[in-house]
């Protein structure tokens, strides 16, 4: 497994390092490093930061990757030289108001031009030890609960997985009746709806790599309960897939992953 960490400013502190650290555990992973600050005033600075760089995480020099210009070509082309499968980006910052509207924000640009999975360290960050997984039940299920079992492997820790579904009148799938819309994870699981469904496949697949998730639904919309889980359970990572619905649902949950990116208060990844 390859990891980028792409750092997009020069100060950087222990506590983020720490947090990218919990990913670089070999010999599972290789990790690179591509440090492009959007404004370089001092080179010297940049250097002794290369050099704290490649002692902390204990890689070749040739690793670590200086570079000055656009984010996003510089991502792209560093994209598609090292094909990671997992990009971490840092800092997170969103615009908001009018700003917001007008201009996409650099995280939300980040996501779309990544090739690969995104992990956004945000907010309080600490061991990843409990992970909320949210399945929307769109086409990206099944990747979204692989990529968290591979995941759950390369951390190697006792993790907490919890697998969260939001019922929704506009998330709810084909066939899904209004009972259904009230009913708790294992009355879902055991009626063999199609939310039942894709919550026990999730279980599956993420039970493979030995660890024993729970499954749980909330009932409301989607963005407010999935924070409000995340905050209640206390997880030190959200997991959310990439929107990929179509048709109508696609204009009605268009906004759904960015608006999470932006009001979550911790980290998240973004699976694609």
């Amino acid at each position: 497994m390859l990891i980028l960490i792409f750092f997009h400013e020069t100060d950087l502190t222990d506590t983020i390092l720490e947090f990218c650290g919990q990913f670089n555990l070999p010999p599972k992973v290789n990790t690179r490093i591509l440090l492009a600050p959007r404004v370089v005033r001092d080179k010297k600075q940049l250097q002794d930061l290369a050099v704290r760089l490649k002692e902390y995480f204990q890689i070749d020099e040739q690793d670590i990757e200086i570079k000055t210009g656009e984010t996003i070509n510089l991502m792209s082309e560093d994209l598609k030289r090292s094909k990671p499968d997992l990009m971490i980006f840092y800092p997170f910052k969103a615009r908001t108001g009018l700003d917001q509207i007008f201009h996409r924000p650099l995280p939300v640009k980040v996501t779309q031009v990544s090739t690969c999975p995104v992990l956004f360290p945000k907010g309080n960050l600490r061991p990843i030890q409990k992970i909320l997984v949210c399945d929307s039940g769109g086409q990206e299920t099944k990747p979204l609960s692989t990529y968290t079992s591979k995941l759950a492997q390369v951390l190697a820790l006792d993790e907490e997985i919890t697998v969260l579904h939001v019922m929704s009148q506009i998330t709810a799938g084909p066939g899904v009746r209004g009972q259904q819309l009230r009913m708790e994870a294992d009355d879902l699981i055991e009626s063999k709806s199609p939310e039942g469904s894709i919550l026990e496949q999730d279980i599956k697949i993420i039970a493979s790599s030995g660890i024993h998730p729970t499954a749980k639904v909330r009932h409301g919309f989607v963005d407010e309960e999935i924070l409000a889980e995340a905050r209640f359970g206390d997880y030190d990572l959200v997991v959310i897939g990439a929107h990929g619905s179509q048709g109508w649902q696609r204009y009605l949950l268009k906004d759904l992953a960015r608006n999470l990116m932006v009001i979550m208060d911790r980290p998240v990844l973004i699976v694609k």
